[in-house]
């Protein structure tokens, strides 16, 4: 199964809130009621987790899902914003220009 961008950030979501916490996959599904399997699966963004497993998931670790939604590609936006705002030595500094050319050699 191929996996959504979604999926993939619940499954690593619900992972982080459980190496914080110091628990194992198997600890996590006994306090969830579910499987080490569908544990893991989640967390590899394997399986898209139901909104009743997700939540108990998450309230075993007491914390709960908060959702919002942005523009696709907000991050990129930003990012662009950022960049805009530097002066124009630092962002060719920061993309290495310097360094490519100088291992492409001389312009012929």
């Amino acid at each position: 199964m191929s996996s959504t961008r979604l999926v993939t950030l619940l499954g690593a979501a619900v992972r982080h809130q459980r190496h914080l916490r110091d628990l194992s996959q198997r600890q996590l599904a006994a306090l969830a009621e579910v499987s080490q399997a569908a544990v893991a699966r989640i967390e590899r963004g394997e399986r898209a987790p139901t909104i009743p497993v997700l939540e108990r998931l998450l309230a075993a670790m007491d914390v709960q899902l908060v959702v919002g939604v942005e523009p696709l590609d907000a991050h990129l936006d930003a990012r662009i914003d950022d960049l805009a705002a530097r002066p124009i030595v630092e962002r060719i500094d920061a993309l290495g220009l310097d360094e490519l050319l100088s291992r492409r050699g001389a312009p012929r």
